[in-house]
């Protein structure tokens, strides 16, 4: 591979970090705020069993 090829791959490779991070935190963005608005800690709330007279 030459110097230029070298060059190349890294020029793309940095111009790719950013976008990467961008895409990343677009993707996690909504998962995390639901996170932090949820209160227990988790992505989700599962909905809790009730008890009924037939699982007795």
């Amino acid at each position: 591979m030459g110097i230029v090829a070298m060059q190349a791959v890294l020029f793309v490779a940095v111009l790719a970090l950013p976008l990467a991070a961008g895409l990343l935190l677009i993707w996690l963005g909504p998962l995390w705020a639901a996170e932090r608005h949820s209160g227990d800690g988790r992505y989700w709330t599962v909905p809790k069993l009730e008890k009924t007279n037939a699982s007795r």
